[in-house]
């Protein structure tokens, strides 16, 4: 062990001192011994010209951050000229609910005297970290079958956070944990929104109870916007007029090139609406959290997968215990779900 000690921060530390003070005058009203004993202990403290830290560094013979019995009962012996019975110890010991063979920790010895009226110096304590964050969105406005990338950063490691998102009108909340093993990082994490209802909603960012950050979004119907189509000439030819023929090629990439030749979302909508499953080969570009979606898909996980010939596309995979990592090659049956006009991407439900 070091030369110094690092207590926990002040307000945990005060609490448990107060619990031992409690758990002192508890015992000592059941059992006179006890009181003698620690009236004892409070007055050989008063007089001792030792402070709190190198009383504690000079029992913690072995360095190893506990004071077991056999180093209590040596301060013991010092006070009284011999060594104490076992009995002695253990009683003293159950104030911090402790046993002489396992020792006190000591963060638990430092409150023990601090409750006997020793004065802790102040430095000892681990300063008290104020933690604020930020969420981000790309927009305030969304169409409700947007895919919503939201950015989430603090200014200290956290050991995890929740998102509140409440719809203004009716009140309806939900809330989400996000632990630190499933963040971007212990200061950051980025994660998917996939709302499945319009309104106008509250997305609060909150760590241990307190909020530190907001942003309202608007989630609105898509609005489709007529082309005009201009009139083709007259034809002066003799030939007969063929039909339009659309070619599509096989496959998954053939789909998304018939999707981008759409100029509506519903057009989109209806191709999807037919399309069968397909099995998806490609290697992950990046993971986000997927919040707000529905059925098994929510809290999951959305991959940006590229599947080759330049095509990217998103999977939202089911709540599970799968890890997934960019760089890595997946192969994952799914379901084309929407298309998003904005990001001209496919979306696609892990079956």
């Amino acid at each position: 062990m070091s030369g110094t000690i690092i207590l926990p921060e002040q307000e945990v530390f005060n609490a448990r001192v107060s619990a031992i003070q409690s758990r002192i005058t508890a015992i000592s009203g059941q059992n006179r011994m006890a009181k003698l004993l620690n009236d004892n202990f409070r007055n050989w403290l008063a007089s001792s010209s030792m402070s709190p830290l190198n009383l504690t560094l000079e029992l913690d013979k072995d360095s190893n951050g506990l004071i077991s019995g056999e180093e209590f009962a040596g301060l013991l012996g010092k006070m009284t000229g011999e060594r104490p019975p076992d009995w002695v110890i253990e009683l003293v010991f159950s104030f911090v609910e402790a046993k002489p063979e396992t020792g006190i920790p000591l963060a638990d010895w430092m409150a023990f005297m601090a409750a006997n009226g020793l004065e802790v110096p102040e430095e000892l304590f681990r300063k008290k970290v104020e933690i604020t964050g930020t969420i981000r969105t790309t927009a305030e406005e969304f169409d409700v079958e947007d895919k919503i990338s939201v950015t989430v950063e603090f200014s200290d490691r956290v050991e995890g956070y929740s998102i509140k998102a409440t719809e203004t009108e009716s009140g309806q909340v939900e809330e989400f944990f996000t632990p630190v093993t499933d963040m971007t990082s212990p200061t950051a994490d980025q994660f998917t929104l996939d709302p499945d209802e319009v309104g106008r909603y509250q997305v609060e960012l909150i760590h241990l109870g307190a909020r530190l950050d907001m942003v309202n979004m608007n989630i609105v119907q898509p609005v489709e916007e007529e082309i005009e189509v201009e009139e083709p000439e007259p034809s002066h030819s003799t030939e007969e007029p063929q039909e339009d023929v659309v070619v599509v090629d096989e496959g998954l990439a053939g789909f998304i090139t018939h999707l981008e030749s759409t100029k509506l979302k519903s057009e989109a909508r209806a191709i999807i609406n037919k399309s069968s499953a397909y099995k998806i080969d490609g290697m992950i570009k990046s993971t986000a959290t997927t919040l707000l979606g529905d059925g098994a898909h929510r809290n999951g996980t959305t991959l940006a997968c590229e599947i080759g010939e330049g095509f990217v596309l998103e999977i939202m995979m089911k709540n599970g215990e799968r890890a997934f990592e960019a760089g890595q090659l997946t192969s994952i049956q799914a379901m084309p779900h929407d298309w998003s006009v904005a990001t001209r991407r496919l979306t696609c439900k892990e079956l």
